[in-house]
């Protein structure tokens, strides 16, 4: 039983160890928020990959097929540093992860980053990958510019050319460059079909825009059909969410359910089997010692007695009845011993057994003559 247990404990640790010894990657630029556009000619950018959970990992930067950075399995952090960016440093980078586990053996994870060299600006950034808010959300806007540009922001709806300038503004230099950044909501319907610009110039070469913006009614107010099927959406993705994160649950009770078979039932189950078709069963001592079989035997019965007749009787008794060997074709060479009388007492019988004499020509047993026994 104690080895049983510290089998589970075993399967247990592993699973747990499969799920929790996660390697984390962080790759990309230091300073996210100011390095999310580069320009070419900025000085001394930073690509950084950091491991963490990591003993003795194996960190590499690779860009194609060349390394350009690795850590020599000393530390968990490996940078590599841009002296001056050029457009050749545009380009896709990976950081390879190599390190030894526990539940999977030697195992080599990756993070890819896409590093894009700007020669144009200024380039403008939004707080989503598309245009899509709902009621009440924020946007904010980033626009990345040179040091020496002056970079403003304005709003105007589509189809109409007035224009209106954002005056809650927040400049920063940064190396080379100034950000400036403006946050505008909560948004409502009416902004529906706002665009942004940003701008250091007339010209459409130097302005960049944000828009136009579709803006989503609230679905926790609206109860129109599209909304219901958005909220069925929302649920399906929670309730997927969740299911991912029971997967783990399910997993370590499927392997310990599947070692408590292997470890338990089965070697239980063959055992049982083993023992019913057991060489040393009944049957097969009687096939061995020449056909036992079992019959109760009344205490006055006379024991130790070997029965041998080499004639018929003219009598045969069966039942009480008697009968003649002529009289029953099938009794011919065998006969009935006299039982006693039905409604004689008899004491608690005791089972004995009766072994076949084969070389007897006439048999005799109880209720009918087939064989010959030596009753001992």
């Amino acid at each position: 039983m104690d080895l049983i247990i510290k089998i589970f404990v075993a399967i247990y640790l592993l699973c747990v160890q499969s799920f929790t010894y996660v390697q984390p990657i962080s790759f990309g630029l230091t300073e996210a928020n100011l390095n999310a556009v580069i320009f070419a000619g900025e000085e001394n950018i930073v690509l950084r990959c950091e491991v963490f959970n990591a003993k003795r990992a194996s960190i590499q930067i690779v860009l194609g097929k060349v390394v350009i950075a690795t850590n020599n399995e000393t530390e968990n952090v490996v940078e590599h540093i841009f002296p001056v960016v050029t457009l050749q440093d545009s380009g896709y980078y990976t950081c390879l992860v190599t390190f030894f586990s526990m539940s999977t053996g030697k195992q080599t994870l990756g993070e890819n980053f896409h590093l894009v060299v700007h020669t144009t600006r200024p380039q403008c950034v939004h707080s989503k990958d598309m245009f899509y808010y709902q009621v009440g959300e924020t946007v904010e806007l980033s626009c990345f510019c040179l040091a020496n540009d002056d970079c403003k922001w304005d709003r105007f709806h589509v189809g109409d050319n007035n224009r209106e300038p954002l005056t809650t503004l927040d400049k920063r230099v940064h190396s080379s460059k100034s950000i400036v950044r403006s946050s505008v909501g909560p948004l409502s319907i009416k902004d529906n079909s706002t665009t942004f610009v940003c701008y250091y110039g007339p010209s459409d070469t130097e302005q960049c825009l944000i828009g136009p913006l579709v803006i989503l009614p609230d679905i926790s107010t609206a109860s129109s059909p599209e909304n219901d099927v958005t909220d069925t959406v929302t649920e399906a993705i929670q309730l997927n969410e969740m299911n991912i994160g029971k997967a783990g649950v399910v997993f370590l009770i499927t392997a310990i359910l599947i070692i408590f078979f292997f470890v338990v039932v089965f070697p239980l189950l063959v055992w049982v089997l083993c023992k019913r078709n057991s060489p040393l069963t009944h049957r097969s001592l009687e096939d061995r010692e020449g056909d036992y079989a079992e019959v109760n035997m009344n205490e006055q019965t006379e024991s130790n007695e070997v029965v041998h007749h080499n004639d018929p009787p003219e009598n045969v008794y069966v039942d009480n009845e008697v009968q003649t060997s002529a009289s029953k074709k099938e009794s011919v060479g065998h006969y009935e011993i006299p039982r006693r009388q039905l409604n004689q007492s008899r004491k608690p019988s005791t089972s004995k057994k009766r072994r076949l004499l084969p070389d007897t020509p006439y048999t005799t047993r109880l209720g009918t003559v087939d064989d010959a026994y030596e009753i001992f």
